[in-house]
């Protein structure tokens, strides 16, 4: 996936042996063509993050969807939400949402509580 530097400094010999076990490194500087698909991924999260938001009002499912996320190749396009309800059923707007956007939907509890499946995310 496409990743932005946000700060370069020296590492110390554990760091960068921690970072380097990770598997994160750049392999090549982006294109332009590549930076400008990645700037228009924003309207494209915008946009799937809406419909979302249609359909779980209109099927009366108990999340508030807090962010959509494109991966930048556009096979998966994750749903961060908070369940109003334990558990909640989201299978029908899986259905639709796959059928609008044609790749894998993930959804992410963004807020979840002590033992409950989810990758705690901070938005607002």
């Amino acid at each position: 996936d496409l990743g932005v530097v946000v700060e370069v400094s020296e590492l110390d010999e554990t760091a960068h042996q921690a970072m380097s076990n990770e598997g994160r490194r750049v392999l090549r500087h982006a294109t332009q063509q590549e930076i400008g698909k990645w700037h228009s991924l924003d309207a494209a999260d915008d946009e799937a993050m809406q419909h979302l938001i249609d359909l779980v009002t209109k099927n009366n499912v108990p999340i508030l969807v807090k962010q959509a996320e494109w991966q930048f190749e556009r096979k998966t396009l994750t749903f961060h939400y908070v369940p109003l309800t334990p558990h909640p059923d989201f299978r029908k707007i899986l259905k639709s949402a796959y059928r609008k956007f044609h790749c894998r939907i993930w959804m992410n509890n963004c807020e979840p509580k002590d033992g409950e499946p989810g990758e705690r995310l901070f938005v607002a």
